[in-house]
């Protein structure tokens, strides 16, 4: 959480690298292929005392490899981030409080951005299954997906079997599993 960090080759153990990363308050991390994607804030001004300080709220996708940042994107304003998702198409996808928001890693810019008519919280955790996005409402308690392309809702009805404790999602031969300590919950595709 003070945004320091090691890359470790997984065979060996031996460090590839280790670090300052992009932000110095670390929320979320995902690692697809050689692409770490980091989402926080940076304190910009620590003149003050450090609950006063400035921030900036930045996505950042790294080279795995090597540690060196790739594209930095401070975009996100003032909401903070909650957890960023690397998509495998060269996109990463991050959520505030209010929105979802997908970034390109080639132009650096913003592919989309979705805000629920309802302004539920998006913050839970969302997960990559396929070509959709789910995503845990952490205000209603539900479980929605949008399309990764367009960030377009496909399906806001998917109900879990309970409203508390941990929720999981994985694909699974083109299916949603949606696990909970109440049970197992499988949706077809559509």
């Amino acid at each position: 959480r003070i945004g320091r960090a090691i890359g470790l080759d997984m065979l060996t153990g031996r460090a590839l690298w280790e670090g300052a990363l992009p932000v110095n308050r670390v929320y979320d991390l995902d690692l697809m292929g050689s692409t770490l994607a980091v989402c926080g804030s940076m304190i910009v001004d620590s003149n003050d005392k450090i609950d006063n300080a400035s921030t900036t709220q930045i996505v950042a996708a790294i080279d795995a490899r090597t540690g060196d940042p790739v594209r930095i994107m401070d975009q996100l304003g003032v909401s903070m981030p909650r957890w960023i998702r690397v998509t495998g198409d060269n996109a990463l996808i991050a959520a505030t409080g209010a929105h979802i928001l997908s970034f390109d890693l080639e132009a650096a810019g913003l592919n989309w951005a979705f805000t629920s008519e309802d302004q539920s919280g998006h913050g839970g955790a969302g997960w990559i299954a396929g070509k959709q996005l789910i995503v845990l409402d952490d205000i209603y308690n539900k479980v929605y997906s949008i399309d990764r392309e367009t960030g377009v809702l496909i399906n806001d009805t998917i109900e879990w079997v309970t409203d508390r404790g941990w929720v999981d999602v994985r694909m699974h031969d083109n299916r949603v599993l949606v696990s909970n300590p109440g049970g197992l919950s499988v949706f077809s595709a559509d």
